[in-house]
């Protein structure tokens, strides 16, 4: 039994229209109707909300519950661990952490909070989220954020000739030859925007 026929179920039992039904669950009739006929997914808002009104333990919507495994997204933990102020400074420092699917993680990833100026050809905004690791297993084309001083570029890499060349996101700059003694240098694996996860 899936979460809609749950909901189909439930309503049946309490012998009310969707329309009542929304009214108590703080929604529109037209949403359940959508909830109903399986055109968009139910959230677990929506399942507190409805346990919550009718007063039933959230675990009646998975009691005999199908999970095909192919749907199940595995989450892992992440640290936001750093952040990137509007002077370009980067600054370690705990900013909690967050969720996000096992797919995109890597050993040792960890989130930075950017509150820069957008870098168009990076497609970074202002308060997006970059999920970064250290430097290991690059290729060119990868973006890079290197930091030299506790400030920050943006970097594309490139290997040429054995040289491992540091593009600069802005073209007016010259390209850096990588040096691990001078320079920390992140991949960026994911950016996050904030919008997105809500």
């Amino acid at each position: 039994m899936t979460l809609r026929d749950k909901i189909i179920e439930l309503r049946e039992k309490l012998g009310i229209s969707r329309t009542e039904f929304a009214a108590k669950i703080g929604v529109s009739a037209a949403y359940i109707h959508i909830l109903e006929s399986g055109k968009q997914d139910v959230t677990l808002r929506v399942l507190e909300s409805i346990s919550k009104s009718f007063n039933i333990p959230l675990s009646y919507f998975f009691e005999d519950f199908e999970i095909e495994e192919s749907n199940v997204i595995i989450l892992s933990k992440i640290p936001i661990k750093a952040k990137i102020d509007e002077k370009m400074k980067y600054n370690e420092i705990n900013l909690g952490e967050m969720f996000l699917e096992e797919k995109y993680v890597k050993k040792e990833a960890f989130v930075i909070q950017y509150k820069g100026l957008d870098i168009d050809n990076f497609e970074v905004k202002k308060d997006d989220l970059l999920l970064v690791t250290k430097f290991d297993n690059l290729k060119s084309g990868d973006k890079l954020i290197t930091i030299i001083n506790n400030f920050v570029k943006f970097c594309t890499l490139s290997i040429n000739r054995g040289n491992i060349l540091l593009i600069p996101s802005d073209s007016n700059e010259l390209c850096y030859v990588y040096d691990d003694k001078k320079m920390q240098v992140l991949k960026i694996n994911k950016i996050i925007r904030r919008k997105n996860l809500s």
